[in-house]
Formats: C-alpha cells, sequence, structure tokens
C-alpha cells in the first residue's frame, strides 16, 4: 500500500486547482511532501507502541512462575579434593600423593606452587631448592594435566640432599587430578565407555550422585594407582601394555571395593564392572571397524569386567556373615588399601592370559559386528557359528563377555543442554540368557 500512494504522488505531481493563482506543480509537490512526513510520522509512533505492546507482553509472560527443572549444581571440588589429602597425607605405604583441585588451585600457577610447598612441609620433604622444585613441578603439571580429558595420575621424581649425597633413590610424587569440575556422572560414564554417540550408555542400576562419582573416580586414581605396593604405575611410560593391565586392574578393584563399602551394597560395584566390559568393548568395536585390529590388545588393559565381578562375588560372600560384615565396613583407609592388594594378587594374570583374554574381547566385537541387523537387533551370523564351531574356548567366554556388556547398555538416556535427562529409552536385551533346559 506504501508503494503504490509513492506510485500515485510521482505520477501525478500536483494536487492544485486551476485559477487558484499559485502554479499547480509547486503547490502539489509541497502538500505531497506534508503527506508524506505525516504517514511517516504515524508509522514510526505505531511500530514504538508495538514494540512497547510486545515488551510488556513478554515481561507478563516470563514473570509468570512455571515449573522448570532446575539445573544440577556443580560439585564442590576444592573440599572433594583436601578431604582425599588428608585421608591419604599419612598412608601406612608411606607413598607421597598429593590431589590436585582443576577448579581452583590448577589454574592458578601462584596457588599451585604454594600447595607444592605446602605439600614438602607435610610430608618432611626437604627438596633441594624448594622454590625452583615448586616451579618447575607446577609447570610440568600444567603441561601433562590435559585441560578438557578425563581424570588422571601423574608421577615425578624429585631430588633429595639424601639422594644427591648418599646415592639413595629420589622421592617419587604421584599426582592425582580429578575431572574438569561440572563433569557430570553420565558424562563421566560416557567417557569410561568410550561412548561419542549422541546420548549416554549408563548402567542399569548406578545409585552415584555426581559427587558419588567424584569420590568414586578418585577412589580408582589416588588410591588406586599411586598406592600401588608394586608401583606398576610408573611403568605406564615404558609402552609395555602388561604395567598398564595390571595397574588399571588395581585401580579398578581399589574403586569397586570402596564403592561396596560407602553404599553398604554391591549394586553400584557390579553395574560398574559391567561398565568396563562395556568401555573395551566400544573401543574394539570402533578399531575392528576402522580397520586397525590389531589395537584391540590396548584395548584389552580396561577389559576388567570379569575380573571386577569375581572381586564383588567374594564381597558379597563376605557380607552374607553379620561379624564379617562388621568388620569390612569399621575398616579405614590403610585396612581397605590391604585387601585391595589382596584382591588383586587374586586376579593377577600372566602374559599369556592376558593375551587370550584380549583373543576372548577380539571375538566379543567381531561376533557383535557379524549379526548386527539395520534396525539393531541383532542374530546369530556366520562367523559366530565358525566361532562355535572351531574355537568354543573363544566363542563361549566372548558371548559371556557381550551379555555383560548388553546388560550395561540395557537403558540409554538422551540428555537436555541443562545437563537434565529427558528420555530415558529402554533397549532390548540383544544377547538375553539361554532358556534353560
Amino acid at each position: 500500500m506504501v508503494l503504490e500512494r509513492l506510485r500515485a504522488f510521482f505520477a501525478k505531481g500536483s494536487t492544485g486547482k486551476p485559477g487558484d493563482g499559485n502554479p499547480p506543480d509547486k503547490v502539489g509537490m509541497w502538500h505531497r511532501f506534508q503527506e508524506l512526513f505525516v504517514f511517516a510520522l504515524k508509522v514510526s509512533v505505531g511500530s514504538v507502541f508495538l514494540h512497547c505492546l510486545m515488551t510488556a507482553a513478554r515481561f507478563t509472560w516470563d514473570s509468570v512462575p512455571r515449573k522448570l527443572p532446575p539445573l544440577r549444581p556443580k560439585t564442590q571440588q576444592g573440599k572433594v579434593v583436601e578431604a582425599f589429602n588428608r585421608r591419604l597425607l599419612h598412608n601406612v605405604k608411606g607413598h607421597n600423593v598429593l590431589v590436585i583441585d582443576r577448579e581452583e588451585t590448577l589454574p592458578d600457577e601462584k596457588k599451585l606452587r604454594a600447595r607444592l610447598k605446602r605439600f614438602f612441609d607435610e610430608r618432611g620433604l626437604f627438596p633441594l631448592a624448594k622454590d625452583d622444585m615448586a616451579e618447575i613441578l607446577a609447570s610440568r603439571l600444567k603441561i601433562q594435566v590435559p585441560e578438557t580429558e578425563g581424570a588422571c595420575c601423574i608421577p615425578f621424581d624429585i631430588p633429595t640432599l639424601s639422594s644427591l649425597l648418599f646415592g639413595m633413590e629420589e622421592e617419587k610424587i604421584f599426582f592425582a587430578v580429578p575431572f574438569p569440575p561440572g563433569t557430570f556422572v553420565e558424562e563421566t560414564v560416557q567417557i569410561v565407555c568410550n561412548q561419542d554417540l549422541p546420548g549416554f550408555v549408563v548402567a542399569t542400576d548406578l545409585p552415584l550422585s555426581d559427587e558419588g562419582m567424584e569420590h568414586s573416580v578418585l577412589d580408582h586414581e589416588a588410591f588406586g594407582h599411586a598406592l600401588d605396593p608394586e608401583k606398576i604405575y610408573e611403568s605406564k611410560m615404558s609402552g609395555y601394555l602388561m604395567p598398564q593391565a595390571l595397574s588399571e586392574l588395581r585401580a579398578d578393584i581399589s574403586q569397586v571395593v570402596r564403592l561396596v563399602k560407602e553404599h553398604h551394597s554391591t549394586i553400584a560395584a557390579r553395574a560398574w564392572a559391567g561398565l568396563r566390559s562395556l568401555g573395551a568393548l566400544n573401543r574394539a568395536l570402533r578399531h575392528i571397524q576402522n580397520g586397525k585390529a590389531g589395537y584391540v590388545r590396548m584395548d584389552n588393559i580396561y577389559n576388567n569386567g570379569g575380573a571386577l565381578d569375581s572381586v564383588v562375588d567374594r564381597l558379597e560372600v563376605r557380607l552374607e556373615d553379620p561379624a564379617r560384615a562388621a568388620a569390612f565396613f569399621r575398616m579405614d583407609d590403610d585396612a581397605l588399601d590391604a585387601l585391595v592388594d589382596e584382591e588383586a594378587a587374586k586376579e593377577r594374570f600372566t602374559r599369556g592370559q592376558f593375551l587370550q583374554r584380549a583373543k576372548v574381547l577380539d571375538a566379543a566385537a567381531r561376533m557383535f559386528l557379524d549379526g548386527m541387523n539395520q534396525d539393531g537387533s541383532h542374530r546369530v551370523g556366520p562367523q559366530t557359528r565358525r566361532l562355535e564351531r572351531d574355537a568354543p574356548e573363544l566363542c563361549n567366554p566372548a558371548m559371556k563377555l557381550l551379555r555383560v556388556a548388553d546388560a550395561a547398555r540395557q537403558y540409554h538416556y538422551v540428555m537436555g543442554s541443562d545437563h537434565r535427562i529427558r528420555t530415558l529409552i529402554r533397549k532390548p536385551h540383544l544377547f538375553p540368557e539361554p532358556a534353560p533346559k
């Protein structure tokens, strides 16, 4: 309509009448400009009024109380870290273990150096040039600890006066670092399960809060890796798989033993065992699909679900006896650490057993890929039948591994942008237990 009026204005060019004593073009053009100005003024006033009306309506709608899901608050990582440091300060093994807070201490190099010097004093360590050593360690930690990755445990050697004068061993410090602050339990499970698809694969029964998961991760890194009596963790940088696998085994056992003690139940520990199997299987599946089957041996490092199940079985027997159960729940950290060493010795494997376990993991991944249909269901494929016929020693434990991993993936959580669970999808069992004959 505006364009039509403008077109008419320039087409006519005059509104003057003959005989009024004025040139028609000049008078008409001036009147047309006046009309155009008044019209633009009306449009502007109307636009401002409409904008004010919409703003008022939006404010009124936003002020209406509605039931929105609250955001989950971040855990206070500093308090958790200091509680662990108090428990680890005077451990019976005499290991130097310091848990570093990612939220406040690690990002600030000045605070990190001060915390390191305080730790030297608390442990009675007297390294030469204490200030310089704290600065060097702080710089190395800033480089080696990834900013966005998972939790880790890093060993460092520091020279002391006795090591230089008398040739004694250098002091070793283990730095345990939790996940970045604000990491929710579902995100931790996603990392453990090596699941980078949309949503999160979680266990059916994992009664852990965000803070409970943070405790459990530090049970793995600090009490598991750093308190290893044989210091197997020192060899992780050597590139050999056996030291890494034995180190992860002890750390996993430390985690599930403390899960049972803290929860007075084996539910969370049993679920965590399934998640470890699922994580190893996910890694193997990815490598086989990408033509990197040789990497399955490395995936086998984390394939501790079967060993953890055996540990939980023995803990269940212990809990059935009231006297032994009461003694277990009264254990302090040093007594629990001795129990972890005992269980780790029972589950310790040889190199031949480690390689056999890697073959089972490879067979399980290939059986999974062999029978997967496009609709997500599963069938017995030709490669699985061939394994059943030619290698039952691989097929039977591989099927057991698949059932453990299948139980762990029974629920699929779809997360919202505010880290709240939006959809809960029940997934069918791909590998149900065989019917009793």
